[in-house]
């Protein structure tokens, strides 16, 4: 993945991935930006990055967030903004993925569940069933739908869950350029990367905490 970086003050970057390729409606991309498609080793893997610029007066800084985290399905985003020039250059999804912890595989648990990350439509019927770690209690299905840098998706989602979780999102709308909804239809408003946000994002994260556990074993590997 190779987006064209702009010699533009403030910029940032942001990045999607998530363990199936993509589906994706190309949308008017706000200006100064650059929108990539991605496809990290592995069978269900997927990044979706955009570049851009957004207004001064944001801190420059680099955040991790972990909205889900494992056992059960895994939803993170790590940020970045930076206000010289260029700073955004990075070519790698390894910025992205080497911010995520990744602790030891947990012990195989009682819960068996159907695993699905599916942009093209819905999970299907005969989707994988697998042993979920030690720690979930029940079976996650629900979707998440994305609008921003360019792109528009719907995405399917069946996991394993713990006990205390309901939400992935936990109730979050705007993950940097991102709208995003979970299990809702109500209309996403854009968000354009001119117009500055508290924490702007450099990439979020859809997987499967499941990766810990064969057959997903060791994880999405940066590009």
């Amino acid at each position: 993945m190779r987006p064209v970086i702009r010699h533009l003050h403030s910029p940032s970057t942001h990045l999607l991935s998530v363990r199936e390729p993509l589906a994706h409606q190309s949308l008017p991309p706000p200006p100064s930006s650059t929108s990539a498609l991605s496809r990290p080793s592995g069978q269900s893997s997927i990044i979706v990055g955009n570049k851009g610029c957004t207004s001064g007066g944001t801190q420059d800084g680099r955040t991790v967030s972990i909205h889900s985290g494992p056992p059960g399905v895994l939803v993170a985003s790590y940020a970045h903004f930076c206000s010289s020039n260029r700073c955004n250059r990075a070519r790698s999804t390894s910025v992205l993925l080497n911010s995520l912890p990744r602790p030891a595989a947990p012990a195989p648990g009682d819960v068996q569940c159907p695993i699905c990350v599916q942009p093209f439509g819905p999970c299907p019927e005969n989707a994988e069933n697998v042993t979920c770690p030690k720690g979930t209690t029940h079976c996650y299905s629900g979707y998440i739908r994305l609008y921003g840098g360019g792109f528009y998706s719907k995405i399917n989602i069946q996991g394993c869950m713990t006990e205390a979780s309901s939400s992935l999102l936990n109730h979050t709308r705007k993950i940097g350029i991102f709208s995003v909804a979970e299990n809702s239809d109500e209309p996403l408003d854009p968000i354009f990367q001119d117009r500055a946000v508290p924490t702007p994002l450099l990439g979020w994260v859809v997987g499967l905490g499941l990766f810990l556990l064969s057959p997903l074993h060791g994880g999405v590997c940066p590009m």
